[in-house]
């Protein structure tokens, strides 16, 4: 959950006005992930199409633009 936390923060600490789409993105994306239980889930932050598929399980639509590359950044980062 380490590099989870470590991508969205920077998106959503973020004061450019270029990033609000990236920061709107991030903003959404930790708000499904704390509505699990960390119990119970492992949040699969090196698998691509995991994570992509528990985002979307909790948003129960497709991911939006900025959704998948702040996905694709915590796998690669």
């Amino acid at each position: 959950m380490k590099k989870v936390s470590l991508v969205l923060d920077k998106y959503i600490e973020s004061c450019r006005p270029e990033d609000k789409g990236m920061r709107v993105a991030a903003e959404n994306i930790h708000l499904l992930l704390k509505s699990i239980d960390h119990e119970s889930e492992i949040i699969p932050e090196n698998n691509h199409d995991m994570l992509s598929r528990l985002i979307i399980s909790l948003k129960t639509e497709e991911l939006s633009f900025d959704e998948q590359k702040i996905i694709n950044e915590i796998v690669t980062g």
